[in-house]
């Protein structure tokens, strides 16, 4: 893309947008799935966090480290890697449970995640709750 730029004299892309959906089951809403929840957000930042879904299983993609998500500093290398000045947009997330108060706690810490990584954009997706 970047040859394409000095080609035409102007950007490709300015936002790299990804939707991000927490993928294990806390559909059960018990203690466990509220604990689990509560630590769902790890996967957004933490290098040393090993995603508790189908995500860790077997050969789930050819990224290093599989099974530590670890999105946003992901992209963030991978832009800087590859396209350097593209911004980054989660364009669809969700609390996974917007009637109970994990769910509002795991909102508050996505926000400041997002803020903490200087993430570009985010939208919040209401239909997205368990």
């Amino acid at each position: 893309m970047q040859a394409h730029d000095k080609t035409v004299g102007k950007r490709f892309l300015d936002f790299l947008d990804i939707h991000y959906y927490f993928a294990p089951d806390v559909s059960a809403n018990d203690d466990a799935a509220k604990a689990l929840r509560l630590r769902m957000t790890r996967s957004l930042w933490d290098p040393t966090y090993v995603d508790e879904s189908w995500i860790s299983g077997p050969a789930q993609n050819s990224q290093p480290n599989p099974d530590k998500v670890m999105l946003i500093p992901r992209m963030q290398a991978l832009i800087d890697q590859f396209y350097p000045g593209t911004k980054l947009s989660i364009g669809e997330w969700a609390s996974t449970a917007d009637t109970d108060l994990t769910g509002g706690l795991l909102t508050v810490d996505m926000l400041g995640i997002f803020g903490k990584y200087k993430l570009d954009q985010a939208t919040y997706w209401v239909g997205r709750s368990c």
